[in-house]
């Protein structure tokens, strides 16, 4: 499944690319069909995210239309080293109720971990989650890139009754 934020909105919110939502990609993982991929690409600029926003993916799974589980990804303020940008980022799983609130709420899963620009992407294990930010080429537009950030899971984790609304 492939969604497009764009739509017949002009621009990026508040005139500022790192807080443009692209494009949100779910699908069975290629090495492991009893997981799931879930990839949230932002900022078409390729460079690094907005260290005050609150990236995220929601998921009903229990058809009510309300967030059961939440995936949020915050990053910390860029800075530039002797190859290009560096920032670091936290992902926050909440379930629930805490899936529901407007910030970064729940258990960190994933604390510090380093954005990819260049080179060889970092992907990070904790327990059964996968988690990778980075650059990678945009998969619309031709020579140009967005910011990925991408978690795999247990597709049971999702708990689906009667399904998933992510």
């Amino acid at each position: 499944m492939t969604t497009d934020f764009t739509g017949l909105r002009r621009g990026a919110p508040l005139g500022d690319p790192r807080l443009d939502l692209c494009d949100l990609y779910v699908f069975a993982s290629p090495k492991d069909p009893a997981r799931t991929a879930l990839i949230l690409t932002a900022n078409p600029n390729g460079e690094p995210l907005h260290p005050g926003a609150v990236y995220r993916i929601a998921i009903d799974n229990d058809g009510d239309l309300r967030n059961d589980i939440a995936f949020n990804f915050v990053f910390g303020e860029p800075s530039s080293g002797p190859v290009g940008a560096r920032q670091k980022g936290d992902v926050y799983l909440a379930l629930q109720a805490e899936a529901r609130v407007d910030a970064a709420a729940g258990s960190r899963i994933f604390g510090d971990m380093d954005v990819s620009f260049a080179g060889a992407p970092h992907v990070w294990q904790s327990g059964s989650f996968t988690f990778f930010a980075g650059a990678r080429a945009d998969a619309s537009f031709a020579n140009s890139n967005v910011i990925a950030m991408a978690i795999e899971l247990p597709t049971s984790y999702l708990g689906a009754a009667p399904d998933v609304r992510v």
